[in-house]
């Protein structure tokens, strides 16, 4: 089985504590242009959708 990894970070630094998350992300300019084409949050997975089917209510 082959796998294929394409390599977008070249580097990062994380700079975070007990209170804050900081974190920087190096990438070549070929690749920032693309995933800046492709849309940051899209590439990075940095968001997602949640959905509930049932919900209850409780100590009414």
């Amino acid at each position: 089985m082959c796998l294929s990894i394409q390599l977008i970070i070249t580097d990062f630094d994380m700079n975070c504590d007990d209170v804050t998350v900081e974190f920087d992300v190096f990438l070549t300019l070929e690749n920032l242009i693309r995933v800046t084409q492709e849309g940051l949050l899209k590439k990075f997975k940095l968001t997602t959708t949640i959905s509930t089917t049932r919900g209850s209510i409780y100590g009414i």
